[in-house]
């Protein structure tokens, strides 16, 4: 099967698990009459395939094309495809279970699972029509030195039969699969940060290619289109370099990094429009990113280019141009030509010639030799006709019985798909459910039967263990005229099995990122660090500082915080840290118990290390002011006051809704907040309609208080309310809704696209008091990054973040307009609750044309507010 009918697959199975509130259904016999039994799949798979959806299907597309087709296609399919489950598997078991994104990768892996279970049938049934499993297409390629010297008597063609029948028949069942299913079940995402654990890490990379050399690989093979491994060796060498106290730009390491993250994720765009328009339109539509990608990496990474072998042809014309610096455009055009003429052709020019019986010397074209193929596969008729298959195409749509339609994984008139899902729901039952199997069905000897060997099968369970993802380090110089340093400081994780005093090689990061962050005395940084893989909490020995340089820094404080939960990991004060020497940090005594809260996957504030404080001025004539507005939030220990202004920007005019995200400079624990405050210093009088107080990190209201008089010099309270919380871990939707999913289905018809910037209006009614939203709007700019949204006939997604988690039922309408001069016609919308997966509304047949920035698309709440 291709992605569609895996798809279809999870779509199945994750309606029955659904229709069944987590149970599963199987067929068995007792006292010879067959019997449907219900199975309960563990908790934490049915969480993450119901509210992971797309997800979970991203997942059933498998290796076919991520992380990406040449690892996927090229390594984790052909051969041993259980070990990489296996590999996949333990970096899942780092996860930690109360973490959104482990949800997220969880249904990923389920996906990946029930991909296997799909070809363990369909590619047998294949293969008989085929007359033999599909070949190493890379193994027939590389043993032929010039195609242009083969003919078409060659044996050799005997495999490219073989291929193309395959191809022939997976292509036409995705195509009669898709043109019967709407093209929304059909939605995928990908886990970035876990397919960066598993492949995009170097000791992901020196474990994947183990896995690949005990398949008989040789290292000049596995680096001949690596992409992803080149992207990651080039970043971590930057990484070590800038450890080392060497110059290196941080710019330039972030630019690094996001080589990897953007590979990951034009993979994912790209087999979502595969999905919807095809394997051509995909290629011509996100051609130019991949290009666009690789020749900004071949412009800036001249030692890294020079060790390629992809890029010997590109560098080899870098070097015959008269310039100095290679110009962009020029690369990007050598960047096409290698990638159509060295990976591309080779592969097309033996298909071509195959179906078109046009000899492959005549084949040098790639365009050409696309076209010719795309005309066939377009025309299945033509192209079985072209195999001397003509009756090919009515025996399968005899077989398959148009089996696609069926809602239910047993009305399967196709008996080899209903194994399919059967395999599925067997990856799916847990350890528990397949050991209860194997004991029902286990025979014992009877009597009369010669002595036999008992092999025993019993299924181990593995533990889920806390794990870190990112960490925020939080550090302030000492006050003191010398505490100051312009040296590099970095800040390092060490674990139990690391012998040495120092950080775990890569596992690094700079503190002083800023000019004059640590330099001045008093100064204060906030640092967000990604970790390169997962690290369990239970490994952690201890976090590192020190400095590359000459001189000395003296701290005040550090914090360290798991940003995923919130916990404070270690804190430490009055450090005096100088050259050669490594200080070691030990973790708080209490992450056990702190993180055994947690196991509910409930989401709570625990170290508060910023705010977000939201005013609405009452719309009341001569509210707003040109004072300063001060806030102020008060704890056990102390206070902390920060001036809420806007650069370039004038604060509180009359009707405005502000938005002020700051740090704190020494975080504090939830448990230590006492009040917060607010006042006005200077300038006219001030009348604000609320004010609400959000925990930054996870949106979590903690204060809201209406005003109906002016703020004055003197301090306002605005209550610390911790029924907030309470509430909100109460609820049974957890944490309301914060993100969504906007799904557009731009029309089909000639002209209905746009290049104007198109907007989301979200209106609120007073129902949810905690949001800052309450009886008013949030508006968001819908755009997708290296993407041309709204083209003709596209499906665009996009996510939006509401900054804090809102009620359901607060939510009035959503209001769809554009600003410019392009008309822009719309098919469908679907948003859904992206945390939850449910479908708060999808309104289809719209059909209607937006011409002016007044023209709007109401979406109301009829939808997702029913009794």
């Amino acid at each position: 099967m291709k992605s569609k009918g895996h798809i279809l697959s999870a779509n199945l199975l994750r309606d029955e698990l659904i229709k069944n509130n987590g149970y599963l259904l199987l067929e068995e016999y007792e006292g010879g009459k067959k019997v449907k039994k219900s199975y309960k799949i563990p908790d934490m798979f049915y969480r993450a395939i119901k509210n992971c959806p797309t997800y979970f299907r991203g997942g059933s597309v498998g290796p076919d094309f991520f992380p990406d087709i040449f690892e996927g296609q090229s390594w984790i399919h052909p051969k041993n495809s259980g070990k990489w489950l296996s590999y996949m598997q333990e970096k899942l078991l780092t996860y930690s279970p109360g973490d959104s994104e482990f949800n997220e990768a969880l249904a990923f892996y389920l996906g990946y699972m029930i991909h296997y279970a799909g070809d363990m049938f369909t590619h047998d049934y294949v293969n008989d029509y085929a007359g033999g499993p599909f070949p190493e297409i890379s193994n027939i390629i590389d043993s032929v030195d010039d195609w242009r010297k083969v003919s078409l008597n060659n044996p050799i063609f005997e495999k490219i039969r073989i291929i193309i029948i395959h191809l022939a028949i997976e292509t036409y069942l995705d195509n009669l699969i898709g043109y019967d299913n709407p093209k929304d079940d059909f939605r995928i995402d990908i886990p970035i940060s876990f397919l960066r654990t598993c492949f995009a890490t170097r000791g992901a990379i020196e474990e994947t290619n183990v896995l690949k050399m005990e398949n008989g690989a040789k290292l000049e093979e596995i680096n001949k289109f690596n992409f992803l491994g080149r992207f990651v060796y080039y970043y971590e060498r930057l990484l070590e370099k800038n450890a080392e106290g060497g110059s290196v730009s941080l710019s330039d390491i972030t630019e690094r990094e996001e080589y990897i993250e953007k590979w990951l994720k034009i993979w994912g765009e790209f087999t979502q429009r595969m999905i919807d328009k095809g394997l051509s339109t995909a290629w011509s539509d996100y051609k130019a990113d991949f290009i666009n990608l690789l020749a900004n990496y071949l412009c800036n990474a001249e030692g890294d280019r020079n060790a390629w072998e992809f890029a010997s042809s590109v560098v080899d014309a870098i070097s015959g141009l008269d310039i100095s610096i290679p110009i962009f455009d020029e690369i990007g055009e050598l960047v096409e030509e290698c990638i159509e003429d060295k990976i591309l052709l080779p592969y097309v020019r033996p298909i071509a010639a195959y179906i078109t019986r046009r000899e492959p010397k005549y084949i040098d074209d790639y365009d050409e030799a696309i076209e010719s193929i795309k005309d066939h596969f377009i025309h299945p008729a033509k192209l079985f006709l072209s195999l001397g298959l003509n009756d090919l195409q009515k025996t399968l749509e005899k077989e398959w019985n148009k089996f696609w339609r069926k809602k239910d994984c047993f009305d399967q008139p196709f008996p080899v798909f209903k194994r399919c899902l059967n395999m599925g729901k067997l990856c799916l039952l847990g350890t528990d459910n397949i050991n209860k199997i194997i004991d029902r069905y286990y025979e014992e000897r009877k009597e009369g039967q010669d002595e036999y060997k008992k092999d025993e099968i019993r299924l181990q369970e593995h533990t889920l263990q806390w794990s870190l993802h990112e960490i925020k380090i939080v550090a302030t110089t000492a006050k003191t005229s010398d505490a100051g340093t312009k040296s590099k400081i970095f800040f390092g994780l060490k674990t139990r099995s690391n012998k040495t005093e120092t950080a775990d090689k890569g596992y690094e990061v700079q503190l002083n990122r800023r000019k004059d962050g640590l330099e001045k005395p008093g100064g204060c940084e906030h640092v967000d660090y990604i970790l390169p893989s997962v690290v369990p909490i239970s490994s952690i020995e201890a976090f590192t500082l020190r400095l590359a340089g000459n001189d000395q820094w003296i701290a005040e404080n550090i914090y360290v915080i798991d940003v995923r939960t919130g916990i404070m990991l270690a804190k430490a004060s009055n450090i005096k840290l100088s050259v050669g020497k490594t200080i070691k940090i030990g973790i708080l005594g209490h992450l056990e118990d702190a993180y055994c809260q947690l196991q509910d996957g409930s989401t709570r504030i625990n170290t508060i290390s910023g705010l977000m404080v939201t005013i609405r001025t009452s719309s009341d004539f001569g509210s707003g002011t040109d004072g300063d507005v001060i806030f102020k939030m008060e704890t056990t220990h102390r206070n902390v006051e920060q001036l809420l202004d806007k650069e370039s920007y004038n604060d509180f005019e009359m009707g405005d809704l502000d938005t002020y995200y700051f740090q704190i400079r020494n975080p504090v624990d939830y448990n230590e907040i006492k009040n917060f405050y607010i006042k006005k210093e200077g300038g006219s009088d001030w009348k604000p309609a609320y004010i609400t107080v959000c925990d930054s990190r996870t949106g979590i209201c903690m204060a809201h208080q209406k005003f109906n008089r002016n703020i004055t010099s003197k301090w306002s309270l605005i209550p610390f309310d911790r029924t907030l919380m309470d509430n909100f871990l109460k609820s049974e939707s957890n944490s309301g809704i914060r993100y969504l999913q906007v799904v557009i289905k731009t029309s089909n018809d000639l002209w209905s696209g746009t290049d104007d910037n198109v907007y989301m209006e979200i209106k609120f009614d007073d129902s949810d008091p905690s949001n800052p939203y309450s009886n008013d709007k949030y508006k968001a700019y819908l755009n997708t990054a290296w993407h041309n949204d709204f083209e003709r006939g596209d499906i665009d997604t996009f996510n939006v973040d509401l900054r804090i988690c809102v009620k359901k039922s607060s939510i009035k309408s959503f209001e769809f307009f554009k600003k410019g001069s392009d008309d822009w016609k719309v098919e469908w919308i679907k948003i859904s609750d992206s945390a939850g997966g449910e479908v708060l509304c999808y309104e289809e047949n719209i059909d209607r044309k937006l011409k002016s920035s007044e023209d709007r698309i109401v979406i109301s709440s009829g939808y997702w507010n029913k009794k």
